[in-house]
């Protein structure tokens, strides 16, 4: 369909213009293909405005030339035969009833390409039709059509630009409803539901899903769109399942390519599949297909980033569970604790574990047996529709956890040959044999049915703490059944146990304490007999002692004094106790309104382990490990605070300081990781003691953040000053494994702003600062400001589009000439890369080659560049003289990197490009670096000794810059140096910089090398090494760097001199 503004164009073109029969605008699409873009009825003409295929193909063939001109075409001598068969004279009378005539004039203009076709009728003013096509067109009616065309090519760049906003609007408008998503979403399908809703409608794609892993089998979680999907989907098949299996993101532009894809829905054309990673284990996939367009890069952006966000939900979604189903234990064991020790009689014990084990964790099947006759007997269930009531020992999985002692752990029964069942479909088991004294008496056996997930290792560590407690509560009711059979006194239950069981009289003074407290708080019995609890009682503890005796049966947490002087942790469950049997100790008053002798039995059981446990637990959910300091999850909800704050006051008054520790990979790998930690320890400890009274954290690695708050709105003295003491206290060297290290630090600075809704909007602003004082050595600390938004768009856009640059046929490379500087002969040649990105222009080297060594492709564009610039110079060669007659043929200089370099196989690499474009080696001098030669001496020796066996030259780059040292310099086969253009920039200015500069010809000269001087501007620099003694140079002063068609000419040219400054 025609976009509405370029028809609008159409009409008022056809409008301006007497004489128009219709008007068609041609203009080249993707890929070079060529197309109809508009087409209007002029106020002259009637019917139909379909283009004939002899029209399009003319107008393909006036946009292959580079600036096709304005032709005037007879109506008469359209070919027919290049008209559809079968549709000739329909065309014809469709289209050229009342034309005469028609005028072709070129669309053209920035990433424009296109002509603008005029039917024209005899009326049309200064029109004189003949029967030759390619004559002038009237000047007046050229005039107005040329201005058509201008407006024209200004609509369809309007209308590029506005697509690519929309496509940028776009992907901005789905990361932040997908964050909205991740951040706000109350359950796991609701946030799948909203994601896949936001990719359907924000990226128009007809299918939308979101699969998680299980086993090997992908399963069909949410899904929007049109049409339906599997439910269920092997990873063995299909783009999901290639996606599943490896981990890595599918972008397939045409389905018809890929070999995996499997059709699910009709029509689908394109497909994008992302994994979702919990840490580094796929957990699923988030499947896109598209019917009406091709899914490409654009599209894979935001997706992958949604892949993230998902799989970084769903890890903390299982974190959570974890730490979920540990507190649910610890609820258990607690309940169950209470109901032992406030209850002897097992079958209310029995109970409360089926019961516990199924309101707690879901269990749909429990039941408890216990061992009579060696017979195991049902005493209590939960789930059965139908049980066994009695099971031998000699059958079945619970038979063998009695005839073992030990634990049994079933998840597929179906592979059990004696498994017995009670009801069909139970698919997994545990069962937790029962003791005492060593002897099995009975077991706690839990399964599952159906599709319930089995039962899995975590299970089974509950299952068996749940029968620990069972077997320890059956025990104590059994022993205090001995004890009512033997005595009739209480004080014999508290021998068989080790918590701390006391009688109390009313008034709480100890009548009886069991000898477990010698073990446990260091007191013989008999010092605690008819004193008060509260002499050993925490003081800030003593107000409930009151609490527990209005409370009965309740726990409640109390702190005992230790004989040694420190403090236990007891857990304290009171329960009131009548018997007769007690009336000889105790004293009229202990008596009830019946006249009932009564007394308090007290059961405390030591929980300091659990009480550090849980503070642990605590603790570390908040705090770093290594440096101690807040975590990233703590960081978050101070912002969130801050942030509710900001917006409940209208001003937000903190601040963000993000840190980065500058050179701390090359101390870790230099030093070790254990090294590695103790400077984060130091630097934590430093970074901690400086910024008292804020929020100090580490966000991981050497990242680090500060939270100042209470700040006066809009000021950032504090922030500012906090960064310079920061600057001068991290700046000083640090002590690990007895040597000093020395580290700088980047810093940036990110105000509280009212729109910054979420803590990862601060950060992000912080985080970007940050990177900028990084680069920039000289200002160590940069405040965020927006526009520095807009740059890291620019640079994540550079990170994405460079891998793939080569490719898509957006590198070239240039060519500089070395001159000699009397002469200007021209001696050799410097390739050097270029980018020029379809969007953003020329990208300047020194933003995308970092980059590149960052991203671990600086090896493959360094290959590209060797191979690239040795088969130019070798056409070159073979199509003819390169240079003067005589002179010897120029060699070429290609740079290497110092990862290339250091690469394993490098000299092989070269020949191997050598001989496929088939330079000769001896041209060929490859530049590198001072540093790359001092990694590894002896590496970088045995490197270059390979280089020079190939018969190529060696050149050290940017000499004295370096950390290179002359004492090695001799070892190396080096065949010349090239003096950095910081000193030739200071020639003529600076004493030093020319001293330095006949220091490195002398050590040249001694050792028989070439000199290459790079960076000449001036007749001054050119003059002053010439006098130095040097013979060849390079620089702006000469030429700039040349595209190969210029190159090559000047190859080709007789003189093989450069015309230049030489008088």
């Amino acid at each position: 369909m025609c976009p509405e503004p370029l028809l609008t164009a159409l009409v008022q073109t056809v409008e301006a213009l007497d004489g128009v029969v219709a008007a068609r605008l041609f203009v080249t699409g993707e890929g070079g293909t060529f197309a109809l873009a508009a087409a209007q009825s002029g106020p002259s003409g009637r019917g139909a405005v379909a283009a004939p295929l002899g029209l399009c193909r003319r107008a393909a063939a006036q946009l292959a030339g580079q600036s096709p001109p304005p032709h005037l075409f007879s109506a008469h001598t359209l070919d027919v035969r290049e008209l559809a068969p079968g549709a000739v004279q329909a065309s014809l009378g469709t289209v050229h009833r009342q034309a005469q005539a028609y005028l072709a004039v070129p669309v053209v203009g920035p990433a424009v390409r296109g002509t603008l076709h005029l039917d024209l009728a005899a009326a049309a003013p200064g029109l004189v039709v003949g029967t030759q096509d390619g004559v002038d067109a009237p000047a007046p009616l050229l005039a107005q059509a040329r201005a058509g065309a201008a407006l024209l090519a200004a609509t369809l760049r309007q209308l590029d630009l506005d697509r690519a906003l929309n496509a940028a609007q776009c992907e901005v408008a789905l990361l932040e409803r997908a964050w909205r998503a991740v951040t706000q979403s109350g359950s796991r399908a609701e946030l799948f539901g909203a994601i896949t809703q936001a990719v359907h409608e924000l990226l128009r794609t007809e299918h939308v899903a979101v699969g998680l892993l299980e086993g090997d089998v992908v399963v069909l979680r949410e899904s929007a769109g049109t049409g339906s999907w599997d439910t269920r989907h092997p990873i063995g098949a299909g783009v999901a399942g290639r996606v599943a299996r490896s981990g890595l993101p599918a972008l397939v532009p045409d389905v018809r390519l890929d070999p995996d894809y499997v059709a699910i829905h009709p029509g689908v054309v394109s497909e994008i599949c992302v994994p979702l990673l919990d840490g580094e284990r796929v957990v699923g996939v988030l499947d896109v297909e598209c019917e009406s367009r091709a899914l490409g890069d654009q599209d894979l952006r935001p997706l992958a980033a949604l892949g993230t966000w998902l799989g970084q939900a769903l890890e903390r979604e299982r974190l959570h569970a974890d730490t979920e189903r540990q507190r649910r234990a610890l609820d258990l064991l607690h309940r169950l604790r209470t109901s032992f020790g406030s209850s002897l009689d097992p079958a209310q014990s029995i109970q409360a574990v089926t019961r516990g084990l199924r309101e707690t964790f879901g269990y749909s099947h429990v039941s408890v047996y216990l061992l009579r006759d060696r017979v195991m007997v049902l005493q209590d269930q939960v789930g059965y529709a139908a049980v066994i009531e009695q099971l031998p020992l000699d059958r079945g999985v619970m038979g063998r956890a009695g005839r073992t002692a030990q634990v049994q752990w079933v998840q597929d029964l179906s592979q059990e040959p004696d498994a017995m069942r009670a009801i069909d479909g139970i698919t997994s088991e545990v069962c937790v044999p029962l003791l005492r004294d060593q002897q099995v008496v009975g077991a706690l056996n839990v399964e599952t049915v159906g599709d319930a997930e089995p039962l899995q290792q975590w299970d089974v560590h509950i299952i068996a703490s749940v029968g620990a407690y069972l077997q320890q509560v059956l025990e104590r009711a059994w022993l205090h059944a001995q004890v009512r059979e033997r005595e009739a006194r209480y004080r014999m239950l508290a021998e068989y146990t080790n918590d701390l069981v006391c009688l109390h009289r009313p008034g709480g003074d100890f009548s009886y304490v069991s000898p477990s407290v010698q073990a446990l708080l260091g007191y013989a019995p008999s010092e605690l007999l008819g004193t008060s609890p509260t002499a050993l009682m925490h003081p800030e503890d003593r107000p409930s002692l009151h609490e527990i005796g209005q409370s009965p049966g309740r726990p409640v947490l109390v702190r005992l004094r230790h004989q040694a002087g420190h403090y236990l942790c007891l857990e304290v469950s009171i329960s009131r106790i009548e018997s007769e049997e007690l009336a000889q100790d105790t004293a009229p008053e202990a008596l009830d309104g019946q006249d009932r002798p009564y007394q308090y039995l007290s059961s405390s059981r030591d929980v300091t382990a659990r009480q550090e446990a849980e503070a642990r637990l605590q603790w570390a959910a908040t705090h770093d490990s290594l440096t101690r300091l807040f975590n990233r999850d703590r960081l978050y909800s101070a912002l969130e605070e801050q942030m509710t704050l900001a917006c409940q006051t209208g001003q937000p008054g903190y601040a963000v300081l993000y840190l980065d520790m500058d050179r701390f990979k090359v101390i870790n790998d230099s030093l070790g990781h254990t090294a590695g930690d103790e400077l984060l320890q130091a630097f934590a400890g430093r970074l901690n003691a400086c910024m008292e009274g804020a929020l100090v954290a580490r966000l991981g690695g050497d990242e680090f953040a500060v939270l100042m708050c209470g700040l006066p709105p809009g000021d950032l003295s504090q922030v500012e000053a906090a960064a310079a003491r920061l600057q001068a206290c991290l700046t000083a060297p640090f002590t690990v494994q007895g040597r000093a290290v020395q580290v700088s630090v980047s810093m940036g600075i990110a105000p509280g702003e009212l729109h910054h809704r979420a803590p990862a909007d601060i950060l992000r602003d912080a985080d970007l600062s940050m990177y900028r004082a990084k680069r920039d050595p000289a200002r160590p600390v940069m405040v965020f400001r927006p526009e520095m938004h807009v740059a890291a768009l620019r640079q994540l856009q550079i990170e994405g589009d460079l891998p793939q640059a080569a490719r898509r046929g957006q590198l070239r490379l240039v060519y500089q000439p070395i001159v000699d500087l009397q002469t200007g002969e021209i001696g050799g040649y410097e390739a050097l890369l270029r980018w020029q990105h379809p969007q953003l222009g020329a990208v300047p080297p020194c933003e995308f080659v970092p980059l590149a060594e960052e991203l671990e492709i600086i090896t493959e564009l360094g290959a590209f560049v060797l191979e690239e610039a040795c088969r130019t110079f070798q056409m070159a060669s073979s199509c003819g003289p390169e240079g003067a007659e005589g002179a010897a043929p120029p060699a070429l200089q290609v740079n290497v990197s110092t990862r290339q370099f250091l690469r394993p196989g490098f000299a092989r690499t070269v020949q191997r490009i050598l001989v496929r474009t088939g330079f000769p080696a001896g041209r060929l001098h490859l530049e590198i670096t001072e540093s790359a030669l001092i990694v590894d001496l002896d590496e970088a020796a045995r490197t270059l000794t390979e280089l020079r066996a190939l018969g190529v030259r060696i050149h050290i780059d940017d000499f004295g810059t370096g950390h290179s040292s002359l004492a090695f310099l001799h070892r190396f086969p080096v065949d010349g140096l090239k003096v950095d253009r910081a000193f030739i920039a200071r020639l003529g200015e600076d004493a030093v910089s020319a001293k330095l500069v006949e220091t490195v010809l002398l050590l040249a000269r001694t050792l028989d090398v070439d000199v290459i001087a790079e960076g000449i501007e001036t007749r001054v620099q050119r003059d002053h090494l010439i006098r130095l003694g040097c013979r060849w140079g390079q620089g702006y002063l000469f030429s700039r760097p040349l595209e190969v068609a210029d190159t090559l000419a000047l190859l080709h040219a007789s003189s093989g001199a450069l015309a230049g400054p030489y008088d």
